[in-house]
């Protein structure tokens, strides 16, 4: 059986996040604090959608393009 693809959930731990898009804990949870990468309450756990995940890389890969990166 083959294995299920990262994004098929439809909300993230922050560390997951970190793996998905290749930055560390640290980093991650900075981009969540400067409201760059969106987040949820579910009943007092911070969640990441996985659409926000997509909108974060997306514009991430936009700016990198655009030579905007800050």
């Amino acid at each position: 059986m083959e294995k299920a693809s990262a994004m098929e959930k439809g909300f993230y731990r922050p560390t997951e996040v970190a793996t998905i898009i290749g930055f560390g804990k640290t980093m991650t949870y900075r981009l969540i604090r400067e409201g760059k990468l969106k987040t949820v309450n579910v009943e007092g756990n911070v969640r990441v959608p996985a659409s926000a995940i997509r909108e974060f890389m997306a514009r991430y890969e936009s700016e990198a393009k655009r030579g905007k990166l800050a």
